[in-house]
């Protein structure tokens, strides 16, 4: 019983994982048809990817502080329901603005999961450190490979860029449900003492590996 909830804690890590790129990574290969239809600049459509990764940097600190209350299992579950909200608001994107605050929305939530994931690891899998984070980048690594490789298929076969994009939005909502029944649900909220400690981390801010 031990080995199969641990299974499935391992799923439900990959399958949050695999949410991490795709709101980021779908943009470029579509990024023509976007400036066209909105009349973006240059400029502002380079903001569509770069406003994540400034996200990355500066929500990190805001996440670990905010796990420390309510528990790091809570944060990752609400913030890949945001990451999922930011990518299929982009359905109804209509103008440069609103697709930029979707960028920013889905922005957080990545930048909150990620040093929320590094604190999972070191607690729930502490014998299998190297192994979680080799699973985690897999599944960073396949997360973008597959938004970057089927955004223009997509596009091309729902006849619409802003569908191409909000569709990655399942991924969202195949992790969340699973997070919650195998990890969160399970999750203790943190005592008082728990919340002033300092969380474990072995990934980078931006949800990378660390040293």
């Amino acid at each position: 019983m031990k080995n199969k909830s641990a299974f499935l804690m391992v799923v439900a890590l990959f399958l949050v994982s695999l949410n991490l790129r795709p709101a980021i990574n779908s943009v470029s290969p579509v990024l023509s048809a976007i400036t066209k239809d909105l009349g973006m600049s240059a400029f502002a459509a380079s903001l569509l990817t770069s406003i994540p990764v400034l996200c990355m940097g500066i929500f990190p600190a805001f996440a670990v502080r905010l796990g420390h209350r309510l528990g790091m299992e809570r944060v990752i579950g609400w913030s890949l329901a945001v990451i999922g909200a930011g990518t299929v608001l982009r359905l109804f994107a209509g103008s440069a603005f609103f697709l930029l605050g979707t960028a920013l929305i889905a922005g957080i939530g990545i930048a909150a999961v990620g040093p929320s994931l590094s604190g999972f690891i070191k607690q729930r899998f502490p014998a299998k450190v190297p192994s979680m984070i080799a699973l985690y980048s897999v599944a960073l690594a396949l997360g973008a490979t597959l938004a970057s490789g089927l955004s223009v298929p997509l596009q091309a076969r729902l006849q619409s860029w802003q569908s191409a994009l909000a569709l990655w939005a399942v991924l969202a909502l195949i992790a969340i449900p699973v997070w919650w029944l195998f990890v969160s649900r399970k999750a203790e909220r943190p005592t008082d003492g728990e919340a002033g400690a300092r969380p474990p981390s072995c990934l980078g801010p931006a949800g990378r590996p660390g040293r």
